[in-house]
């Protein structure tokens, strides 16, 4: 009885952490970042006391500002060049969202008036932008400081177990 309960409990526990490396690599693909820089975002809201969740929402109305500036641009690009942040690799397309957040960090401590810096915050990531300010306080080196701090503490879900959740997955999914 007890073994079939510690195999039960282990399954369990198996299903679990699949079920939210899904969520962890879905919501990663839909930013486009890596799955250890979004736990690395994760870590620094947290940290700020924002929530995942807010965190969560800032960046995807953020990306999708960015994806429909893909081809032709729009106010978020033409925001962010007027802060001085480079939107564009050599290449013409838009640079990944973790340097960007990283340059915008220091853009913000650029911007004297905090009524000013909470305006543009809200512009860029909608109403819980002005939660992220407290995650982007302190230019890039507070940001980077914290996804430092999260690398220290064993930086989450590698990449592999990632893959290895995924297949978990399928293959529970296949039986």
């Amino acid at each position: 009885a007890a073994a079939g309960l510690a195999l039960r409990k282990a399954f369990e526990f198996a299903d679990e952490f699949a079920a939210k490396t899904e969520e962890l690599r879905d919501t990663a693909r839909d930013l486009r970042v890596t799955t250890g820089e979004l736990q690395g975002l994760r870590h620094a809201a947290l940290q700020s006391g924002v929530g995942v969740d807010r965190m969560a929402s800032a960046l995807r109305k953020f990306r999708g500002d960015l994806n429909q500036a893909e081809r032709w641009g729009n106010g978020t690009t033409w925001m962010l060049r007027r802060l001085g942040v480079q939107v564009r690799d050599g290449t013409g397309r838009i640079r990944p969202m973790a340097d960007l957040m990283g340059d915008l960090s220091v853009a913000f401590d650029r911007i004297p008036n905090p009524i000013r810096r909470t305006r543009v915050a809200v512009r860029l990531f909608g109403e819980d932008g002005r939660r992220l300010l407290d995650v982007m306080h302190g230019g890039e080196g507070g940001l980077a400081a914290l996804r430092d701090e999260f690398e220290a503490l064993g930086g989450g879900v590698t990449e592999d177990a990632a893959k290895a959740s995924r297949e978990y997955t399928l293959a529970t999914n296949r039986l």
